[in-house]
């Protein structure tokens, strides 16, 4: 979760938790915002954006200052609500229902409902709206993601991964800001886990052959094209199973090794093309394993969906699913198994959609199978698969680094560990 305020735009924190104002009792975990350096009433009509993605909840806009405050609320996870206090009325910027990604304009500050102008900004366990529902109405402290603070009014400034600001500070958000982004999935678990993030071949393989005979397995591998090199991001499971890759290789090569390992008893367990200097490469893992696969290369979505509706009905599911953009076409590999689970896919989608495909059958019991985002004419997509399990699920879609590590470690430690991890560049 962001700071509400667009990148390198300075802010005060006028009032911070438990404040000697009004942040106290169920209000004790809010913070009040105002640009930073100017009297509070230059604050106002200002805009403001969306800390985190999520759904508009709650929407009230129509009080004049003077009148009661309006509010935006947005649901950002089951009982967890971003409310946003005090803006100009007829400010907003989205409707109720609608989806909203972080950074995302969604009104201006003002003074509704509050003698002077500030942006009040709360995690609640119901909404603003929500809070003569019947349940205890709970401010909850939430930390913000990487900003920068300042302790003595701007001259000096540093930067925070993750923390929560207090009175006095200046606070902005982060202009550090690379290419990579990262969607990602958690599942309930405890199992252990090792991770790294954009090395080179050379770290990433050192690593590799360091922790082999340590009992650790691949467990997803995504290579990507950074400056034109390209950068590993992989995690590591505990196994003491068999493991064979290749890594860069031309499709004529990669299918020759492909053929003379099948017989030998080996199956495709990871598989990631991508496009270097205009050519196709394929990187690849393999695993002990009789199982029955087939695949294709880098066919048309039209050709590609006329094979799996051919062969949906003898059996076949996917197993592996990796969309790339070749010479400005996108292009499907794919790799299905035997079985005869349930299935439902998406392809292309932008978000807001793919967000409230998503919402609409989790509750039909549909998980995340494979998610495979990717850019395609300057704008991010989403090819997903579902299959049907009722497993909890934590999601973060197109976030950085920063965000995306800070999100991790707080997961960690209440044992979640990754599902499904897609870092690609924007």
């Amino acid at each position: 979760m962001h700071l509400p305020c667009a990148p390198g735009t300075k802010w005060e924190v006028s009032q911070g938790y438990e404040g000697h104002i009004s942040h106290n009792g169920y209000a004790a975990f809010c913070l009040d915002f105002i640009i930073a350096g100017k009297p509070m009433s230059e604050s106002e009509g200002k805009p403001f954006y969306a800390a985190a993605a999520g759904e508009v909840n709650t929407v009230q806009d129509v009080f004049a200052a003077g009148g009661p405050s309006n509010f935006i609320t947005v649901r950002q996870a089951p009982h967890e609500f971003a409310d946003y206090l005090h803006n100009v009325d007829k400010s907003a910027e989205v409707n109720v229902g609608d989806h909203v990604h972080m950074g995302q304009h969604l009104a201006d500050i003002g003074h509704t409902g509050t003698p002077q102008s500030h942006l009040h900004f709360a995690i609640t366990n119901l909404g603003e709206g929500n809070k003569r529902s019947g349940g205890k109405f709970v401010t909850i402290p939430a930390p913000l993601c990487n900003y920068e603070a300042s302790n003595d009014q701007g001259r000096t400034w540093h930067h925070l991964i993750r923390g929560i600001p207090t009175r006095g500070q200046w606070v902005r958000r982060s202009t550090i800001i690379g290419p990579v982004r990262y969607a990602a999935v958690w599942e309930p678990s405890t199992e252990g886990e090792f991770q790294v993030y954009g090395w080179s071949y050379k770290d990433y393989r050192e690593k590799y052959d360091e922790i082999w005979p340590n009992g650790w397995r691949l467990k997803q591998l995504c290579p990507y094209i950074v400056g034109g090199h390209v950068r590993y991001t992989a995690v590591w499971e505990p196994s003491s199973e068999g493991e064979f890759q290749v890594y860069g290789w031309t499709y004529k090569d990669y299918r020759e090794k492909y053929d003379e390992i099948w017989e030998k008893g080996w199956r495709l367990k990871l598989l990631c093309p991508y496009v270097v200097n205009g050519d196709v490469r394929y990187t690849a893992v393999w695993k002990p394993s009789t199982e029955g696969e087939f695949q294709v290369y880098g066919w048309t979505y039209k050709d590609y969906r006329e094979k799996y509706d051919e062969i949906w009905p003898k059996g076949w599911r996917l197993k592996l699913l990796c969309p790339y953009v070749d010479n400005g076409d996108v292009r499907y590999t794919a790799v299905w198994r035997p079985s005869t689970e349930g299935e439902f896919q998406v392809y292309g989608w932008k978000y807001a959609d793919f967000r409230k495909k998503y919402d609409e059958i989790w509750p039909k019991g549909w998980r995340l199978k494979l998610l495979c985002p990717y850019v395609y004419n300057g704008k991010i997509r989403y090819t997903a698969v579902w299959r049907p399990n009722t497993s909890g699920e934590i999601q973060v879609y197109d976030w950085t680094y920063e965000d995306y590590r800070a999100m991790y470690d707080g997961l960690w430690n209440h044992r979640w560990r990754l599902k499904l991890l897609s870092p690609f560049v924007i």
